[in-house]
C-alpha cells in the first residue's frame, strides 16, 4: 500500500491492512500486545492545517486517536504507524514503528533527519552497567540540549513518563520471566507483557544488564516542528550493543531512503 507515486488511504484502512498481514504471519500471534489500540496497530495522519496535531498528542491510547476511517493520508502529511507483534514460539515482542513523511518542507525533511540521528545518539549512550535512569538523564540533557521536547504519556508507568522499556524475556533476572513465558492465552499474554516492562524513566535504578534487549522510543518535537519518533531496539549480548530498527525497506517505499545513510551499522 506504501509503494507507489500516489498514495491513498484511510488510517483505518491502513492499519486493518497491515494487521491483516502480520496475522497471516503463522510464526505471529493474532494481533498485538500494545492494546488499546485495537489489534496493537497505530497509524495517525498529522495534518499541516492544525500543526499536525493528531501526530503529537503524549498518548495514542484514547479511542479518539485510534485509526479512523474518516481521516485519510494526503501528500503532505506526516503518518506515525506503529504495531506491536508477539511471536508465537517465544512470547517476545517485536515493536516496529516510526514517522514518515513524503512532502516537500525542507524544514520538516531536515527535522526528520534530525531527529533520528538525536534518537540514535540517545540509543548510542546506553552501556551495560548504567541505570535506566541514568540513561534517562543523559537522554533528558541531549534532547534540551538540541531544543527538543519529548512529549509521552504513559499509564502504565509510575513515573508518567519514559523513553522506552525493556523488552520481557530478553534477559535473564527479568522478575516478569515466569509469568511471560508460562502464559498461553494470548489475551492473557498481552497484559502480563504490558505489566512486565521495566521502562527507561527517572525513577528507575535497574542496570542494564550484559544481555538485555530495550527499546529507545522518545518522540522529539522542536518550536514550530511536528513530534516524530523512530522506534530503536538497544540488544545488549556479551556486553555488546547494537541498535536494531527495520527501517530501511519502508523508507525505501515511502521516498524516504534518504534516511538510511545515518543508520550506519544499526539494523
Amino acid at each position: 500500500m506504501l509503494a507507489g507515486a500516489s498514495l491513498s488511504f484511510s488510517e483505518a484502512a491502513l492499519a486493518r491492512e497491515w494487521g491483516a498481514r502480520l496475522d497471516g504471519d503463522e510464526t505471529l500471534f493474532d494481533g498485538g500486545w500494545y492494546d488499546p489500540p485495537p489489534d496493537g496497530v497505530i497509524v495517525l495522519c498529522g495534518k499541516r492545517h492544525d500543526g499536525f496535531a493528531r501526530i503529537g498528542m503524549p498518548s495514542f491510547r484514547p479511542q479518539k486517536m485510534w485509526p479512523q476511517d474518516n481521516i485519510r493520508y494526503e501528500e503532505g502529511d506526516i503518518l506515525t504507524a506503529y504495531a506491536s507483534p508477539v511471536c508465537r514460539q517465544t512470547n517476545l515482542i517485536g515493536d516496529f514503528g516510526l514517522s514518515l513523511y513524503r512532502g516537500k518542507d525542507a524544514a520538516i525533511r531536515e527535522h526528520f533527519e534530525d531527529v533520528l540521528i538525536a534518537s540514535l545518539e540517545i540509543a548510542g549512550f546506553a552501556r551495560p552497567g548504567m541505570t535506566f535512569s541514568e540513561l534517562y538523564s543523559r537522554a533528558m540533557t541531549h534532547i534540551a540540549d538540541k531544543g527538543y521536547t519529548n512529549a509521552i504519556e504513559s499509564s502504565t508507568d509510575q513515573a508518567g513518563t519514559n523513553i522506552g522499556h525493556t523488552i520481557p524475556l530478553s534477559f535473564s533476572t527479568d522478575p516478569a520471566w515466569a509469568e511471560v513465558c508460562n502464559v498461553q492465552d494470548f489475551s492473557c499474554l498481552r497484559s502480563v507483557l504490558s505489566a512486565g516492562r521495566i521502562f527507561v524513566s527517572g525513577q528507575e535504578k535497574r542496570v542494564i544488564e550484559p544481555d538485555m534487549a530495550f527499546t529507545i522510543e522518545p518522540r522529539l518535537s522542536a518550536p514550530g516542528l511536528p513530534r516524530i519518533f523512530y522506534h530503536l531496539t538497544v540488544v545488549v549480548e556479551g556486553g555488546e550493543a547494537r541498535i536494531c530498527h527495520g527501517f530501511t525497506p519502508v523508507l525505501e517505499a515511502f521516498g524516504m531512503e534518504r534516511l538510511s545513510r545515518f543508520l550506519g551499522a544499526a539494523r
